[in-house]
């Protein structure tokens, strides 16, 4: 019996000590008591031990204690906060930790930090550097970055009904602010400005801003500033869902996610959103005013520094932006689309022997399409911009001497479409009549100048005021584009007659005639010794009545037929034969600066056709590859195409 009691007793006494020695595992948040934000870099122990931990950047500290007592006390001590001590037993059931900050009476004094991330734009520009940090605006609810850098009283934003903001500063234009994302540049190669409505304020870190003209480091074109937008690398969450709701129907909402394992960062964004509103004592069926907008955003970085505390240090890192805007206007029949993708790889650190060296890779694309029919015409617009830029940059130190090294490869493709037409009441759409030559709409009474020709086709006033009726005249056309296809390499030596045609008698003229054609080549065949060929009497038709830009790329077109039934092996391809005519077309019309001509040459760029609009971009990409003679050459002794 007393073995049994003693046995319990023992039994109680361990369990107890087990009970003493327990682990205790905290997890808190440090905050500052007067602003709530969150405190980094605290260091937080236990009074008398070595045990501790410091707060994240998102003031976030776990602790875990092996064997607690009874009366341990954890200190929380940060530079610019008072010392806080609290017993373990209660901070165990804590969940926020506020510090009181001190103010510390200190003699002038000049203080330089090292390993501290300055203004990715400071380089050795003597301006002082503007910078806004993410917690300045984070819980203020702007909308987008033109929002928040309205705030500031030196810059201006200048923002439309289809919700696009520019922004300008110190009274300049906004094509005078360079504007960078991570230090790529972003404006646009069409007008130098930038939309900053495509920019989602909830992955930016911190905005940096010079003000002033001494920027000539970004370019001449940064007359009034440069405006450095720096994303965050780390985040103070795993998974975050936010919803936004305002007036006018307006608000958006958005998912985000981020995980960090241990020097691999990686987050995505998706957000969503809009707004609409009425106009008042508009049309019914014709009121709305619709914004909508989605944002993408992915990044992916790694360092290959092992101080996890400075991780911008030897950082490598992607990143893909995407922003699509639509803006639709019921009352005013506008519309607007705006595509933006941006995609980059940086390093920033040392690479092998070679240190503070930044490298960056990017491509970004625009796509913007806008039509709009107000009181005076119909406008549509299109821009598709294409842009590889690189840079690099190198700084040296010689004793006090600071050297900067920067070189930068940029590579931009534009491809602009301005197609105006003259306004239509949509009621009256099916009446309008189109202009043969340039399709813009004409008016059935004909009381503007335009004309009704005898074989039924209708040319606008505009392409009425240079169009070419007369024979001679058109000789003395085709002698210039003669001398103009002459200089480029393409001799013509052969004989013809030229000829002015109605649409009648073109489709009797041509064996394969199209409702769109505008001219035709025919020539007799004699066959000579062996089997020979020989081309002889060429004749060319076209209609009369052609504006003179459309009658000089006709007749580069048909001559360039003469040419090859002359030069080249028959039959010959048909994809490879019309777009070499194409192309010469194209030729002559590269010499005309006036709106018609850059209309008929963007024509011929976006043929849809799969022999005159394939052929000419296959020839185009030869003659760029191999220059145009060589490439006549080639079609001396081939029937077929390389492609």
């Amino acid at each position: 019996m007393k073995i049994k009691k003693l046995s319990i007793i023992l039994f109680y006494i361990l369990f107890w000590a087990n009970i003493s020695v327990a682990e205790i595992f905290i997890y808190a948040i440090v905050r500052d008591i007067n602003t709530h934000r969150k405190i980094r870099n605290v260091n937080i122990f236990i009074k008398g031990t070595k045990v501790g931990t410091t707060s994240d950047a998102a003031g976030r500290f776990s602790l875990k204690v092996a064997q607690s007592t009874p009366g341990q006390i954890v200190v929380f001590r940060h530079i610019g906060y008072e010392i806080y001590e609290v017993p373990l037993d209660s901070l165990a059931t804590m969940r926020y930790v506020y510090l009181q900050p001190r103010v510390i009476p200190l003699q002038p004094v000049e203080v330089e930090g090292a390993g501290i991330q300055g203004p990715e734009i400071q380089k050795d520009l003597p301006q002082h550097v503007s910078i806004i940090e993410a917690k300045d605006f984070e819980i203020r609810g702007y909308v987008d970055a033109a929002d928040l850098l309205r705030t500031d009283h030196s810059i201006q934003i200048d923002e439309q009904l289809s919700g696009k903001k520019t922004v300008s500063i110190r009274g300049g234009n906004p094509d005078e602010v360079a504007v960078m994302f991570n230090g790529i540049k972003m404006n646009s190669s069409y007008n130098n400005v930038f939309d900053f409505s495509l920019i989602d304020l909830e992955d930016v870190e911190r905005f940096e801003i010079i003000k002033g003209s001494n920027t000539a480091l970004y370019g001449s074109e940064t007359f009034s500033g440069v405006i450095n937008i720096v994303p965050k690398i780390e985040q103070d969450y795993t998974v975050r869902f936010q919803q936004r709701l305002g007036t006018y129907r307006s608000g958006n909402w958005g998912l985000h996610f981020y995980k960090r394992l241990n020097r691999l960062l990686g987050s995505y964004s998706f957000k969503r959103g809009g707004a609409e509103r009425n106009f008042r004592n508009a049309l019914p069926g014709r009121q709305k005013l619709t914004n909508t907008s989605l944002h993408h955003t992915a990044n992916l970085s790694f360092s290959f520094s092992r101080d996890t505390r400075n991780l911008r240090r030897n950082l490598l890192s992607a990143m893909y932006l995407f922003t699509d805007l639509d803006y639709e206007n019921q009352r005013d029949s506008e519309y607007l689309a705006s595509f933006n993708h941006l995609l980059s790889l940086q390093y920033a650190g040392d690479l092998l022997k070679i240190r503070n060296l930044d490298l960056s890779v990017s491509l970004r694309r625009l796509d913007e399409t806008q039509f709009l029919v107000s009181g005076s015409g119909l406008l549509e617009r299109n821009i598709d911009e294409r842009t590889l830029q690189i840079d690099t940059e190198k700084r040296f130190k010689l004793n006090r001497l600071d050297l900067l090294f920067a070189y930068q490869v940029k590579i931009a493709h534009l491809d602009f479409v301005d197609i105006r037409k003259n306004a239509v009441c949509r009621r009256h759409l099916d009446d309008v009549l189109d202009c043969h030559s340039c399709f813009s709409y004409v008016s059935p009474a004909l009381d503007d100048g335009s004309k009704r020709y005898a074989d039924g086709r209708v040319i606008c006033s505009k392409c009425q005021a240079t169009a070419v009726e007369d024979d001679n005249e058109a000789l003395a056309i085709m002698e210039e584009v003669k001398a103009q296809l002459a200089s480029a390499g393409l001799v013509i030596e052969q004989e013809f007659k030229l000829k002015f045609v109605s649409v009648q008698e073109l489709s009797k003229l041509s064996s394969n005639y199209q409702r769109d054609q505008l001219g035709v080549t025919r020539f007799r065949k004699t066959e000579i010794l062996a089997g020979l060929v020989s081309f002889q009497d060429f004749e060319i038709f076209i209609l009369s009545g052609l504006p003179l830009p459309q009658l000089k790329a006709v007749l580069a077109h048909e001559l360039m037929h003469v040419w090859q039934f002359a030069n080249t092996p028959n039959p010959q391809n048909l994809q490879l034969c019309e777009g070499n005519c194409q192309y010469a077309a194209y030729l002559v019309l590269s010499d005309d600066d006036s709106e018609e001509g850059q209309f008929f040459s963007k024509f011929i760029e976006e043929h849809k056709d799969s022999n005159y609009g394939d052929g000419f971009r296959f020839v185009s990409a030869e003659v760029k590859k191999r220059g145009f003679k060589p490439w006549l050459e080639y079609l001396k002794v081939n029937q077929n195409p390389p492609w």
